[in-house]
This record gives C-alpha cells, structure tokens and sequence, in this order.
C-alpha cells in the first residue's frame, strides 16, 4: 500500500496559484479573440461569417478547378455583402485584415450611395497590405484596382468623374501593386 503525504506547503500553495491563475488567463485569452475580428458587429450571423473569411485567407473568385464549381467561400462573401449596412460595410473596411477590407470595398462598390472614390483612394495609397486573391498575391490598392478595371467589366468612368481619374492616375504613378 502507498501513502501521499499530501501536505500543502506555501511552495505548494504558490505552485497551485500560479497553475490557476495560467488556467484563468488561458480560457480568457481564447473566448476574448474569438469574435475580435467582427468587433464593432453587432450581428452575429456577419461576425460569424466574417471570421469564417478571415480563415479561408484569401478573396475567393467565383469559379474554382476544371470543374467550374462555385466555392462556399464565395457564397459567403456574397452573403455578407448582400446582408451588410453601409455602415457595417465600413467597419469592415478598416478591419485590419486585408481579405475583409477587399470584401467591403467590393460590397461598397455595389452600393450607389457611397462615397466609393474615398475608399478607392485610400486603398490605393496603401502600399504594405498583401492580399491573396486566386494564385496571385496584390498589395490590396492592386487588387482594388484590378477588380474595378476587370471583375466589374466596364472602366474607371462609370464610377469617378474625370477629375478623380486624373487624381487616382497621380496616385498610382510609379507604383507597383505586386506583393514581390
């Protein structure tokens, strides 16, 4: 027969504090970063949905493989431009995750009444962000502006005025969008 001495001493008392306490920090840490990406939504269904993008880590296109099927993600980004307030749209914007930036501003650009040239401008101006979108990989002003010349089949004219063009011509002078 064996016997535990099992007396608590204060090395055994601090041990066992330290132990909860790193337990408590733990369990708080992982509930507090589950919804940190959709903060500032107030519907949980778009939270969700904008965390389920965050994981996929990417822009989805519409059609992927030989097959020619239509990825899930790309529904779920439909979704969330279909179901997002312009105001939700542009929390989403200044998410500090690329992919959810690119969805709003795909989602702004289908809204008529948004300012769209003020987004356009402050993406193209940001040269750090990477944005993987298919097999290529753009800086997210690049893919912005890619989507806007050939996703949307028409040119820069339907959506700025000659004056923002020549603006965003001056903005993009010298720039590469490549993520090299």
């Amino acid at each position: 027969m064996i016997v535990v001495n099992c007396q608590f001493n204060n090395r055994n008392m601090r041990f066992l504090t330290l132990l909860l306490l790193n337990i408590f920090i733990i369990i708080f840490l992982s509930c507090s970063n589950k919804n940190s990406s959709g903060r500032g939504i107030e519907n949980s269904q778009l939270s969700d949905s904008i965390n389920v993008m965050i994981e996929y880590g990417r822009v989805p296109n519409s059609v992927s493989g030989s097959s020619t099927r239509t990825p899930k993600e790309y529904l779920t980004m439909n979704w969330i431009i279909k179901n997002s307030s312009n105001k939700e749209l542009e929390q989403m914007f200044y998410n500090p995750n690329a992919n959810i930036r690119c969805i709003a501003f795909i989602g702004i650009t289908k809204r008529k009444d948004t300012d769209i040239f003020k987004f356009f401008t402050e993406v193209l101006r940001d040269d750090s962000t990477k944005v993987p979108f298919m097999h290529l990989c753009y800086t997210i002003g690049g893919f912005c502006y890619e989507y806007l010349i050939h996703d949307v089949e028409d040119n820069l004219a339907i959506y700025f005025t000659k004056e923002q063009i020549v603006e965003i011509g001056l903005i993009r002078k010298g720039k590469s969008y490549d993520c090299n």
